[in-house]
C-alpha cells in the first residue's frame, strides 16, 4: 500500500514530476500512473491503488478543471468520500464544483525548493491524513499567491476612486505582469479570460503553420465574443487568395488499330518490327492532338504491348496492332491557395 496516490491530468505530467519526486525524497511513498508495469491491466490498476491509497493528492490545473478533466474528478470524488483527499493548486484556477469545502493548498508558486513554505505545509498535511490525525493549520502568513495578493491591493486602491480616477488607468495598471493575474482574477481592465488567451495563441500558431486561415476560424467558432475575435477577423479579412499553376503527369490511352503488312515477313520477331514502325507512326499521329493544347505537354506516346497480334501464314509470318497507344502527357492544373500572415 502507498502513502500517496497523485491523481493529475496528462498533460501535466512535466509538472507534477518534481512533485513525485520531492514526495519521494523526504522518504513518502508514492504511486502515480507512471508505476504501472507492462501487461498491466491500466484502469484496474488505477483503481486498485487509488481506493487502497492513506492520500490522495489532486493536482487542480487549468487542464484537470477543464471539460476534459473528468477522470481526475472522478478519482477526487472517490478520495473525498473516503475522508483522504488532498487537493492542490498548481494553477491559480477555482477547485470544480463539488470540491471547494475541502481547502485546495497553493503550490502555484513552488519551484521546486523542499525549505519553501508551501511545501512544508503540504508534507505535514499529507503526513497527517495518512497517521490519521488532524490536518495542521495554514501557517501564519502562509502561501498566498502573488495575484492574490496583488488583487487585494488593486481593490483597496479601487476603494479611493473617489481621490484618484482609476478607472483611466486601471487598463494601464493591468499591463503590468505582477498585476495582470489580479486584473483577471476580479475582472477589472480589460484582461482577458486565461482560456481565451491560450485558444487564441493557439490560433496564431495554427497560422503561422500551415499560412491559412483556419485557425482563425478555428477560434472565432469557438470564441465568437472572445477578446480577439476582432483580431481573428482582422486576420481573415488580411489573407490572400493565390493562384497556384503546377504541371502534373496524367497519361492518357487511345485506342490504336493497325491492319497486318500486305507481304508476309519470315519470322514473328522479322513481323513484328516490320510493323513497328508503322504502329509508331500512327500512335505519335493520334497523341499530337495534345501538342495543340496550351494545357498540356505531350512527352511521348508508347504502344500497349498487349495490342499486337501476329500470325503465321502459309509463307510466313504478319502483325497486326489492334489496341491502345498510351500518350504520356503532363497537364497544367491552377490550384487555389489561401495565405495568412
Amino acid at each position: 500500500m502507498s502513502d500517496c496516490f497523485v491523481s493529475y491530468k496528462r498533460e501535466d505530467r512535466p509538472r507534477v514530476e518534481p512533485l513525485v519526486s520531492a514526495l519521494r525524497g523526504v522518504g513518502v511513498s508514492v504511486w502515480w500512473d507512471q508505476d504501472i508495469g507492462g501487461g498491466e491491466r491500466w484502469r484496474e490498476t488505477i483503481v486498485e491503488q487509488l481506493d487502497a491509497a492513506r492520500c490522495v493528492v489532486v493536482c487542480w490545473t487549468h487542464a484537470s478543471t477543464g471539460p476534459d478533466g473528468a477522470y481526475v474528478r472522478e478519482e477526487a470524488e472517490r478520495a473525498k468520500t473516503r475522508g483522504v483527499l488532498l487537493p492542490v493548486r498548481l494553477d491559480a484556477v477555482a477547485p470544480p464544483f463539488g470540491f471547494g469545502e475541502v481547502q485546495a493548498l497553493d503550490l502555484t508558486t513552488w519551484d521546486g525548493a523542499t525549505d519553501a513554505v508551501c511545501w512544508r505545509h503540504f508534507v505535514d498535511t499529507l503526513r497527517a491524513i495518512v497517521d490519521g490525525r488532524p490536518r495542521p493549520p495554514v501557517p501564519p502568513g502562509g502561501p498566498y499567491p502573488p495575484w492574490r495578493m496583488a488583487a487585494v491591493l488593486l481593490a483597496a486602491v479601487s476603494l479611493v476612486g473617489l481621490l484618484i480616477p482609476l478607472a483611466g488607468w486601471t487598463p494601464v495598471m493591468c499591463r503590468a505582469a505582477a498585476l495582470r493575474e489580479a486584473c483577471r482574477a476580479i475582472g477589472v481592465g480589460g484582461v482577458p479570460a486565461r482560456a481565451d488567451e491560450e485558444a487564441w495563441a493557439a490560433a496564431q500558431q495554427a497560422v503561422k503553420d500551415s499560412g491559412r486561415g483556419d485557425g482563425y476560424r478555428a477560434y472565432l467558432r469557438d470564441h465568437p465574443a472572445g477578446a480577439f475575435a476582432a483580431a481573428a477577423q482582422a486576420g481573415l479579412a488580411a489573407c490572400r487568395n493565390l493562384a497556384d499553376e503546377r504541371w502534373q503527369r496524367s497519361d492518357d490511352a487511345l485506342p490504336l488499330v493497325v491492319p497486318p503488312a500486305l507481304s508476309p515477313a519470315g519470322s514473328e520477331a522479322a513481323a513484328r518490327e516490320r510493323s513497328a514502325a508503322d504502329v509508331q507512326r500512327q500512335a505519335d499521329a493520334l497523341c499530337a492532338v495534345y501538342e495543340k493544347s496550351p494545357t498540356h505537354k505531350l512527352l511521348g506516346a508508347t504502344p500497349d504491348a498487349r495490342g499486337w497480334r501476329c500470325r503465321p501464314e502459309n509463307r510466313g509470318w504478319t502483325c497486326a496492332f489492334d489496341g491502345q497507344v498510351v500518350c504520356q502527357l503532363e497537364v497544367r492544373r491552377t490550384l487555389g491557395r489561401e495565405a495568412c500572415t
